[in-house]
């Protein structure tokens, strides 16, 4: 059975979430901080169904473009 995963990512100041399925993932927050993108690889994330931001602050929002431009990691 393929089940699901909740990671909370420590990025220091702000929050950032990973909802792991398979190679796909929902991402939460996206602080700018290059954490995610290497917790993605290591996680083997190829492609990226949502990216979901709760509010508009820097530490929320920052790292929100650098992920939709990811051509090797598309955002569905």
């Amino acid at each position: 059975m393929d089940c699901s995963e909740l990671i909370i990512l420590d990025v220091g100041h702000g929050n950032c979430s990973v909802v792991k399925h398979g190679t796909q993932a929902i991402i939460i927050d996206a602080p700018g901080k290059p954490i995610v993108a290497r917790v993605l690889d290591e996680l083997g994330i190829t492609s990226i169904h949502a990216l979901l931001i709760s509010h508009a602050d820097s530490d929320h929002l920052s790292g929100a473009i650098p992920i939709l431009l990811n051509t090797d990691r598309p955002v569905s």
